[in-house]
C-alpha cells in the first residue's frame, strides 16, 4: 500500500495539535519580546536639504565637474568639522550629548541622495527626542556652513579678480615707464649729438624728424602727447 500525501488529513492533524501551535507561538513571541528588550532597534530620524547645481557654467566635462562638487559636498557633510559643530549645539541644547563623541554621532549618520535635488540626511539614534534632534541639527549646521562657504568663495573670487585687474595694470604701467624711459634715453642721445651753436638755431628737417620719430611711439597713446608734438618748433 503506498503512502499518500492526503491535504483533508494534514490539516485534521494540525488542528488537533492546536496547543503545541499555541505553545511554539507564545515561545517565539517571548524571544521576540526579549531580544527586542534587550536589544533595541534604534529610532530612526531624517531630515532633508536642497542641493542645486550651477548648469549656466561652462566647463569642459560638465558631468565630471558637477559629480566632483557633489563629492566634495558629500565631504564636508561629513567632515570632522561639520560634525564637531554639530555636537556643540546639541550640547548646548540637552545634557543628554555631554559624554557624546563625535566618532559616535558620525556612526549614527547617513546621507542618501544619487545626484542634486533632495538629498535625506538619516540620523539612527536609540532615543527617538535625540534622534530628531540630531537630524535637525545637523541639518542647520549643513546649511549654515555650506552659506558660509559659498560667501566665502564669492568674496575670494571677487579679490581674485580685482588682484588680476591689479596685475595687468601694473604690467601696463611697468611696459609704459620701459617705454618712457626708452624715448627720454634717445632725447638724451639725440640731444647731446648737436652742437653749442646749434642750440640757438632753427632744428634742421632732419634732427626734427628724428626728434617726432622718437617721440611718435608714446604720443599716439595719449591726446596730451600728440598736442605737443604740435608744439615742437
Amino acid at each position: 500500500m503506498k503512502n499518500e500525501w492526503n491535504v483533508r488529513r494534514t490539516i485534521l492533524d494540525i488542528t488537533h495539535r492546536w496547543p503545541i501551535i499555541i505553545l511554539v507561538f507564545l515561545i517565539g513571541s517571548v524571544i521576540g519580546w526579549g531580544v527586542s528588550y534587550f536589544l533595541p532597534s534604534p529610532y530612526q530620524a531624517e531630515a532633508s536639504v536642497y542641493v542645486a547645481f550651477n548648469a549656466d557654467a561652462f566647463f569642459r566635462n560638465p558631468d565630471d565637474y558637477k559629480n566632483w562638487e557633489l563629492g566634495q559636498l558629500n565631504a564636508l557633510i561629513h567632515s570632522d568639522e561639520v560634525l564637531s559643530e554639530t555636537l556643540i549645539r546639541l550640547k548646548s541644547k540637552s545634557s543628554d550629548w555631554e559624554y557624546v563623541s563625535i566618532d559616535d554621532i558620525r556612526q549614527s549618520l547617513g546621507t542618501y541622495w544619487r545626484n542634486a535635488g533632495k538629498w535625506r540626511l538619516v540620523a539612527e539614534y536609540p532615543d527617538e527626542d535625540m534622534a530628531l534632534l540630531l537630524a535637525d541639527t545637523w541639518r542647520d549646521v549643513i546649511v549654515d556652513t555650506v552659506a558660509y562657504a559659498t560667501d566665502n568663495a564669492s568674496e575670494m573670487l571677487k579679490i581674485s579678480t580685482a588682484i588680476e585687474v591689479n596685475k595687468t595694470a601694473e604690467e601696463q604701467i611697468n611696459l609704459r615707464v620701459i617705454k618712457l624711459q626708452s624715448v627720454l634715453d634717445a632725447l638724451s642721445t639725440w640731444g647731446d649729438s648737436l652742437h653749442i651753436d646749434e642750440m640757438d638755431k632753427p632744428i634742421e628737417t632732419l634732427n626734427r624728424w628724428h626728434l617726432l620719430g622718437i617721440l611718435t611711439g608714446i604720443s599716439s597713446e595719449d591726446p596730451v602727447y600728440s598736442a605737443l608734438l604740435d608744439t615742437i618748433p
